[in-house]
Order: structure tokens, then sequence, then C-alpha cells
């Protein structure tokens, strides 16, 4: 895996061993990074379950001012916290050792606000609705902000206030692209 363009174009990115995290391909942040313009402006980015940071770091490499990635498996915060001593810019990128939630409401005390949010939960366990929901209720979202939710199934469960823009498929890999108005109520 490497970064694909920006300032850190052509670094390389070390990958978490097992199957407990499943990084995002190149060609998927390829056509991520694509929708999205290619270019960022200084913009605050989320990367939750952030595997090996590569998402997040992408982000960062295009112009993106910061930069939170959240993960919990200790095998993938090894390899987070080895890409971003690589990426030699502290200032931009932050790492969150913790689960989703307590990162949430560590972000939501110190009044966080972001304008691009990725979400890669493990397959199954549904944790995708249950962050929807929380960046919500916690303030997290800033107007007109994007979340992408990288999912094995082309169903999402929409959470209130959310609307879908955007559905890609790669592969097993679907992109749902969201944004959030308040309000919107999905029946």
């Amino acid at each position: 895996m490497r970064i694909i363009a920006g300032r850190r174009k052509g670094m390389s990115l070390l990958v978490p061993g097992g199957r407990s995290v499943r990084p995002t391909p190149d060609r998927v942040r390829e056509a991520l990074m694509s929708i999205l313009g290619g270019q960022f402006h200084g913009e605050h980015m989320l990367d939750l379950f952030a595997g090996s940071g590569a998402v997040g770091l992408e982000c960062a490499s295009r112009g993106c001012s910061q930069v939170v990635l959240v993960e919990c498996a200790a095998a993938a915060l090894q390899t987070i916290e080895a890409n971003v001593e690589r990426f030699a810019q502290p200032d931009a990128i932050q790492v969150l050792a913790m689960d989703m939630r307590h990162a949430l409401s560590r972000l939501a005390d110190d009044e966080r606000r972001f304008d691009l949010v990725y979400l890669d939960p493990p397959y199954g366990l549904h944790l995708e609705e249950v962050a929807l929901k929380e960046l919500v209720s916690k303030s997290l979202l800033a107007k007109n902000a994007q979340v992408w939710v990288e999912t094995e199934s082309a169903e999402l469960l929409l959470v209130d206030g959310y609307q879908r823009f955007d559905h890609r498929r790669y592969g097993r890999v679907h992109l749902h692209g969201l944004t959030h108005n308040e309000d919107v109520h999905v029946p």
C-alpha cells in the first residue's frame, strides 16, 4: 500500500498482519479521493476504525489540515503509529487509541467538528449505525459535512437525518456517501 497523491505521494504504508484488519484497497482510496475532488484545503477529517490509517493519511497528504485516526486494535495501532511517524507531519495528525464511543465523547468534549468522516468498521457488527447516531448526537459534523461508509453490502440502514447522495461498488467493497440534515427524518 502507498500514499497515492499529494505531499507524501508514493510513501509506502505498513499494513497490520492477520485477519482482524482489512485495509481499504488503493483503488478504493483512489476512487474516493477522485469523488471528493482530489485535493483538500484545510478540512478537518475523522477516520473511525482507521486500521492502517491509510485513508486519513491520504487525506492529510492531499491537504486536510487536521486528521484524527481512531483505532482500538493493538496490532493496528502499532501500524498506525509507525505510519504516522514515517508521515512526519505530527501537527496535522492525532491518533486516539480507544474505542469509537470513547473517542467520539472525547472529541465532543473538545468541541471538534469534522468536514469529512470515513467509517470502515468491522463488517457485520452494525457499528456504522452506532457511529452515525453518535456523530449527530455529539454534534461532531460541520455544516455540509460528508460521511463515507465502507461496507460489504449495498444496503446501509440510514439513521435519522442522513441522506445518501452516492453509492459505489468496487468488487466486494461498497462506499456510501452520506450527508446529514437535522430537518430530515428517515421513516
